[in-house]
């Protein structure tokens, strides 16, 4: 077991942050798309999660209290709903491999929606401190991350992988071919899901695109001038030794958007250009400096 932060960044930390924040776990557009496509897609996205949260590295608590969480009530609620919405009357299931059957003779019902709603909620929590780029609150979050999967949403994301497959290949769903929702394989592939890495920037490449912002080369100063005054909230790091570089590159890593700025001795003399003397790589709440 890790006693230090060298488990956050460990290869199979960062595949997790890295991979699944744009598929699996943030479920965005899941509702939006048909029932069809929902499912198989689900289909697909669910193993992932359980594989590289099973290769989570253990480690152990390094302060008292636990760590902020982002998902609100109202976050967890409006997903539940958008999922049962999409699934209808499928949405409803069966299970035996609940805590609570040890109180129950028959089994108990529970819904999809409020399923991936529990797992959305331990992951997008887990992923959102970790982006916060505090080593120590990174850790815990780790620890709770692989305890909560271990104890509640590991079986929870299995049960629902049965209720699923049960709604895609039972002979129910022939008889959904005459609506036209037939589940039929569409959108992932059997090699973007084996290739979690892959199929993460095949999606980005997609969702860059259509969220393309235009960022202008060159800014007037008089327009600078008139930009508002912002105090950075985050944290700024020095970084001076390759073990560290190392460390910031893989935190670095798991941000889908960063912004770089260089610094370089002004040179006086005609054609001659000075090498970069400081490189500041940010997130939202952390500035790596390489000098």
């Amino acid at each position: 077991m890790k006693k230090n932060t060298q488990a956050i960044f460990d290869k199979n930390t960062v595949e997790f942050v890295t991979v699944l924040p744009n598929s699996a776990v943030s479920w965005n557009g899941f509702p939006s798309r048909n029932a069809v496509t929902f499912v198989d897609t689900a289909l697909k996205l669910l193993p992932l999660l359980y594989l590289k949260a099973s290769l989570l590295p253990e480690c152990e608590r390094m302060e008292d209290f636990d760590p902020e969480t982002f998902v609100t009530e109202s976050d967890y609620e409006q997903l539940r709903r958008e999922v049962a919405a999409l699934m209808g009357d499928r949405d409803d299931y069966l299970e035996v491999f609940l805590d609570d059957m040890m109180y129950s003779d028959t089994p108990i019902h529970q819904t999809v929606s409020e399923g991936l709603a529990d797992i959305y909620q331990s992951v997008k929590d887990f992923i959102c401190v970790f982006r916060l780029g505090l080593e120590q609150t990174m850790n815990d979050s780790l620890v709770i991350c692989r305890e909560q999967f271990a104890e509640f949403w590991g079986q929870r994301l299995v049960n629902l992988m049965r209720a699923l497959h049960e709604v895609k290949y039972s002979r129910h769903a022939a008889d959904d071919e005459e609506d036209d929702c037939e589940f039929e394989d569409e959108g992932v592939t059997e090699d973007e899901l084996y290739e979690g890495l892959d199929m993460e920037r095949n999606r980005l490449k997609t969702t860059d695109r259509k969220r393309m912002i235009v960022i202008p080369n060159k800014i007037d100063k008089k327009v600078i001038a008139e930009l508002p005054k912002v105090v950075f909230p985050g944290r700024i790091y020095v970084i001076y030794t390759e073990a560290d570089a190392r460390k910031a590159v893989a935190y670095l890593n798991s941000h889908a958007l960063v912004g770089v700025d260089t610094e370089t001795r002004p040179s006086f003399r005609k054609g001659m250009v000075n090498q970069v003397a400081l490189l500041q790589v940010a997130t939202q709440m952390l500035v790596s400096c390489f000098g």
